[in-house]
């Protein structure tokens, strides 16, 4: 069962300068709980492609540039409800660049 309140994800960073032309996982452990929001900030100079599965691009994120995603449930769920699952990855690839990608976050976590 969730709990009524939210915490935040531990920060990812990743330097672009180890970005290789093949998807690789970001968080390999995934996220610790079911996020509902992430916000992706590419403080680099490279062209970042992300996908969710590691198959697919999702979308691409140009040098210096943020992008917030809501994963939140309908209205009527519990207070921050993620509907992105608990231990998800997240992927990356492009050329190496010089600066760091960024993935932050909120999740709700569970009762003990």
């Amino acid at each position: 069962m969730l709990k009524n309140t939210v915490k935040p994800l531990i920060m990812t960073i990743f330097n672009t300068a180890a970005l290789l032309p093949t998807f690789q996982s970001l968080n390999p452990g995934g996220f610790e709980g079911w996020p509902f929001y992430l916000r992706f900030y590419n403080a680099s100079n490279a062209i970042v492609i992300i996908s969710y599965n590691g198959v697919d691009p999702h979308f691409q994120m140009a040098p210096t540039s943020s992008e917030s995603i809501y994963f939140g449930a309908a209205s009527n769920a519990p207070m921050g409800s993620g509907l992105l699952a608990k231990g998800s990855q997240v992927y990356i690839f492009g050329a190496a660049g010089v600066g760091n990608f960024f993935i932050s976050g909120y999740y709700q976590p569970e009762l003990s």
